[in-house]
């Protein structure tokens, strides 16, 4: 078992969709796919009935899922046990800026909110058409 296919398991089921929770993963939407028919293939069991190109998570998936967050809430309990460790990826933050603010500005103001609290932080600046594509 692969703990990332547990992990993209729980994104698809949290959001409902496979293109997404392929959005939020920074991932293609065929390459999910493959790794949801890995991670089925592994339990020998669909954890979602496929319908018209839609997903509803099925018995077996709500099982899975009921225990994913069992493991993810467990993850953040030992994450906590050390919390000066590795930055962690919390959230993606997109902020998009209006060209009549000065980017630098912007970065120095939202950036020093997050290095205080040791998180890693990923940021993509643009206009709402740049991020939005």
């Amino acid at each position: 078992m692969n703990y990332n296919h547990l992990h993209y398991f729980h994104v698809i089921a949290s959001e409902g969709s496979l293109a997404r929770a392929a959005k939020i993963l920074g991932i293609t939407q065929p390459t999910l796919s493959v790794q949801l028919k890995q991670l089925e293939d592994h339990f020998g069991a669909r954890l979602f009935d496929r319908t018209g190109g839609s997903l509803r998570i099925n018995d077996n998936g709500r099982r899975v899922l009921e225990v994913t967050h069992e493991i993810f809430r467990m993850g953040d309990r030992l994450e906590g046990l050390f919390p000066g460790g590795k930055p962690r990826i919390i959230a993606r933050l997109e902020i998009g800026i209006s060209t009549t603010v000065a980017r630098s500005f912007a970065m120095r103001r939202f950036l020093g909110v997050f290095a205080n609290r040791n998180i890693l932080t990923r940021v993509r600046l643009g206009d709402h058409e740049y991020l939005h594509h």
